[in-house]
């Protein structure tokens, strides 16, 4: 049986015919435009901050913060300057001020002095008394309200200013414990002062904060005293100031006084930690 016989032009066809193709086809693949690119995904936004957005409300000023004051007021009453921005920014400014005082014990019958206690050990009664001091007539005032619109100055000396803590101070020997009849150099005094205008019904007038309460005498602590705290908010002397200083001499520490405008006034038992009485404007 014969093989068939293959023609060279038909083999030389085919191979031309898938070459053409080859070549076609490279030629449509370039000139096929590319496969666009997808658009980046857009960037999260970031909020732009609030303009309107309130600031936190500031802490209220604590008795190391009113005590640096005083000594920024003293310090420029040293060095001849009147004014003080530093302590400016402090006005309307809320603060809380804790005093102790009775650090001595009790004291003695009859006593008049401004900020005592006493405690009758028969009936288990105490008796805590905090009264205003009428600053309006003191000589060391008399040159910061002359020509002022001021009616009347009350308020109350801030015990042992030298002090950061409020605490009652630790006495070594039965021989350092205060006198009752001593009295103690006063130099920083926190003053709310009263125009015309102001409601009376916001002055003291020489009525004491008191408060009395039946207590056992194990919740009496006679070295650690009784607290008035006192929170208001920190006002404006007639020069401006928060705070003003003078003194007789320049070797003399001076006498400083902080205005403020009292919102509540309380007094508390320092050894319980318990409210004895609360007054709120």
């Amino acid at each position: 049986m014969s093989e068939p016989v293959r023609r060279p032009g038909a083999v030389w066809l085919s191979a031309s015919v898938v070459f053409l193709l080859l070549v076609l086809g490279g030629l449509w693949l370039r000139a096929r435009p590319p496969a666009p690119t997808p658009p980046p995904e857009p960037a999260a936004e970031v909020p732009a901050p609030d303009a309107a957005q309130p600031l936190a409300p500031q802490p209220p000023l604590q008795r190391d913060g009113l005590l640096d004051a005083a000594a920024i007021a003293a310090d420029a009453f040293a060095a001849g300057a009147s004014q003080t921005p530093a302590n400016r920014e402090l006005v309307g400014r809320r603060f809380e001020l804790r005093t102790v005082f009775g650090c001595g014990g009790p004291s003695l019958p009859g006593s008049t002095a401004a900020m005592r206690w006493e405690y009758d050990a028969d009936t288990s009664t105490l008796r805590v008394s905090a009264r205003p001091q009428n600053l309006a007539s003191a000589a060391w005032l008399a040159p910061l309200i002359e020509g002022a619109d001021v009616e009347a100055a009350e308020g109350f000396w801030i015990e042992r200013p030298w002090r950061r803590t409020s605490a009652c101070p630790a006495y070594r020997s039965p021989l350092e414990m205060p006198s009752s009849l001593a009295v103690p150099q006063q130099t920083l005094a926190l003053v709310e002062l009263f125009g015309p205008d102001a409601p009376r019904s916001r002055r003291r007038e020489d009525r004491p904060y008191e408060a009395v309460a039946k207590m056992p005498p194990d919740q009496v602590a006679a070295t650690q005293g009784f607290a008035l705290v006192i929170e208001g908010r920190v006002a404006a002397l007639p020069n401006g100031e928060p705070v003003w200083c003078t003194s007789e001499s320049a070797d003399v520490r001076p006498i400083c006084a902080i205005a403020a405008s009292f919102e509540r006034v309380r007094l508390e038992n320092v050894a319980t930690s318990e409210v004895l009485a609360d007054w709120r404007r």
